[in-house]
C-alpha cells in the first residue's frame, strides 16, 4: 500500500466491501506508535521515519444505524 512518498509492505486480506479500499489492522495501528485521531472528523495523524502523514476517512461508511438483531451472530 502507498500512502503519500511511504510505501507499506503489509498482509490484506480481499473482501468485497462496496466503496472500500482497505481496513486497517489493529496489529498495523500498533507499529505506528503514537497517532492522533479525531473521531468527529475521521482524520488519523502519525508520523513513520519522521515524515508526517495523514489518512482521512470515509464518513458515509459510518452512517449505518446499528440494531441489536444485526449484531447476532448468524449460525
Amino acid at each position: 500500500m502507498k500512502l503519500e512518498n511511504y510505501t507499506f509492505k503489509e498482509t490484506f486480506f480481499l473482501f468485497e466491501l462496496r466503496g472500500v479500499d482497505v481496513i486497517l489492522r489493529v496489529a498495523w495501528l500498533a507499529t505506528l506508535g503514537d497517532v492522533r485521531v479525531n473521531w468527529k472528523t475521521l482524520i488519523m495523524n502519525f508520523c513513520i521515519e519522521g515524515q508526517k502523514m495523514q489518512i482521512k476517512g470515509d464518513h458515509t461508511l459510518t452512517r449505518t444505524l446499528g440494531t441489536p438483531k444485526a449484531l447476532k451472530r448468524r449460525r
